[in-house]
């Protein structure tokens, strides 16, 4: 996607934005549109930073400078700033003013997201499909459509989105990247999602995000030394993503590296305390240390925190486990997994029910294969900083 229409990007802008921006300011007399795109970068500085209430007032200081979709970005980010920062009647405000610009592909796009993070997937599909058809040229809009897919296990409408998606930008590094994803987990061609990223990658070498992809799907063909590799480089490219580190985390305890992938998972729950891939992978190490009670506790969590835990019919199975009628809980996993043969929460509750009973191989067979499945979802993490 375009730089200025990714939000995800730009909230997770790294020092070295800090820098380029504090050089910019040194350089000189800069035009009121300059000093506003700078204030504007120094607002989502401020949101990456968690400091709510600096943010808006980076945005608000923005907005008079800024135009066109900058101008709207700008008030988007003042809007996020006064919810997350619990300012309630002006983020109302906020979200009227909002209201007043025009249709565009990123006012569509922002809307979609805030129904994403609030759990409802189909809302946020329904508003990309109810936009697209005045925009058809617009890769984000196509590509947008093909991740709440594949977040909903729809794989033909997955595919069809992303066919339409390399019609219209075949070169994008979103593009290649969600083709990628189509190749890996749908088709099971590593060799050509690795094509595709590597793509993908000499387009764009500071992504940090398609370095993570690459590593797993380097892992997934076996090539262990390459994926570490890349995880590598994606940690060291965005530092405060705790994405790469819970999956090489998760690498290195299918190793049996245990105290590295515990530091990697402690280090990946420290930038977010209730990052469902970091949790699973807290509990896989405890597992393998034997501590069961932790791991039952890591894997509670992770299913929690899973943002597709809105989506999935597993509530009842849970409330279920939780009055001990286990029986009545399989019944409930079974149904669900009817429903929906990939869903990625029931191999988390099938582990928490193993590790009640002490079925230490049942346990380490279905985490993995929650992991699994996260991954036949596209791996696509979302969250309020995304």
């Amino acid at each position: 996607m375009a730089s200025k229409t990714n939000l995800r990007r730009a909230q997770r802008a790294t020092a070295a934005v800090e820098q380029a921006v504090a050089n910019a300011r040194k350089m000189g007399p800069l035009s009121a549109e300059e000093d506003a795109r700078l204030t504007l970068v120094e607002g989502l500085l401020a949101g990456q930073r968690t400091d709510w209430n600096g943010a808006e007032a980076k945005f608000a200081a923005a907005i008079p400078g800024l135009s066109g979709e900058d101008r709207y970005l700008a008030e988007f980010g003042r809007y996020m700033a006064l919810l997350l920062g619990k300012r309630p009647d002006e983020a109302r405000q906020a979200s009227a003013q909002l209201d007043t610009y025009p249709d565009s592909p990123l006012r569509a796009m922002s809307r979609a997201w805030l129904s994403a993070m609030s759990g409802d997937l189909e809302q946020a599909l329904a508003i990309i499909k109810e936009t697209q058809p005045r925009y058809p040229k617009s890769v984000d809009l196509a590509l947008f459509a093909a991740q709440i897919e594949i977040l909903l296990g729809h794989e033909a409408e997955a595919r069809r989105w992303t066919e339409r998606a390399i019609a219209i930008d075949p070169d994008s590094p979103e593009t290649l990247r969600v083709q990628a994803n189509v190749a890996s987990d749908y088709d099971w061609n590593a060799p050509a999602a690795r094509a595709a990223l590597e793509r993908a990658i000499a387009a764009a070498p500071g992504d940090a995000d398609l370095y993570n992809e690459l590593g797993l799907v380097l892992y997934d063909n076996g090539d262990e030394a390459g994926s570490r590799d890349a995880l590598e480089r994606a940690i060291a490219l965005d530092p405060e993503d705790p994405l790469p580190r819970a999956n090489y985390s998760i690498v290195l305890v299918d190793n049996n590296k245990l105290d590295e992938a515990e530091a990697l998972a402690d280090q990946a729950l420290a930038l977010d305390p209730s990052f469902y891939i970091a949790l699973l992978a807290k509990g896989r190490v405890n597992i393998q240390r034997g501590d069961l009670p932790a791991a039952r506790e890591d894997f509670l969590d992770a299913v929690a925190a899973n943002p597709l835990m809105a989506q999935s019919s597993l509530g009842l199975a849970i409330q279920q486990y939780e009055a001990g009628d286990l029986a009545q809980a399989y019944q409930s996993i079974e149904a669900a997994e009817r429903l929906d043969p990939n869903d990625p929460i029931a191999p988390l509750v099938r582990t928490v029910i193993a590790l009640d009973r002490a079925e230490i191989d049942d346990a380490i067979i279905n985490a993995r294969k929650a992991f699994e499945r996260y991954r036949a979802r596209g791996g696509i993490y979302l969250r309020p900083s995304d």
